[in-house]
């Protein structure tokens, strides 16, 4: 194991993207941080609960600077009964989450499997 995925804490984590069942994507030294409850725009420390080798899991101790999609979950149950992953974002930015945990389930498969596509969402397209 590398000494980054060593590590236990990381501080000022940009949340770069999302990932499924309600985690935000950061990294810090190229290390991919999978982070409960964290939304794209986030600046935030992190704590590491569960390492591998080129990614850690963790949790937010201190939010520096919320995200501008980042809003109050109206459930009182948000969090702690699983229902709901994506309650703390904003209605507005929900369109773009099935498309980005789309292309990156796609280009992380045509990337191992060594082909290339363009996926069209909409009026826009990305390759992949």
């Amino acid at each position: 194991m590398n000494q980054v995925a060593k590590k236990r804490f990381f501080e000022d984590v940009a949340i770069i993207d999302i990932a499924e069942e309600g985690k935000g994507v950061g990294k810090a030294d190229d290390f991919v941080l999978f982070v409960d409850k964290a939304v794209p725009g986030d600046i935030a420390d992190i704590e590491v609960y569960r390492s591998k080798k080129n990614f850690g899991e963790g949790k937010i101790t201190t939010l520096k600077q919320p995200s501008e999609y980042r809003t109050k979950p109206f459930c009182e149950h948000f969090g702690t009964c699983g229902g709901c992953k994506w309650q703390h974002m904003t209605y507005e930015s929900c369109p773009r989450l099935p498309i980005s945990i789309t292309v990156t389930n796609w280009s992380t498969h045509f990337r191992t499997s060594g082909g290339y596509t363009t996926v069209r969402t909409g009026k826009t397209s990305c390759s992949i």
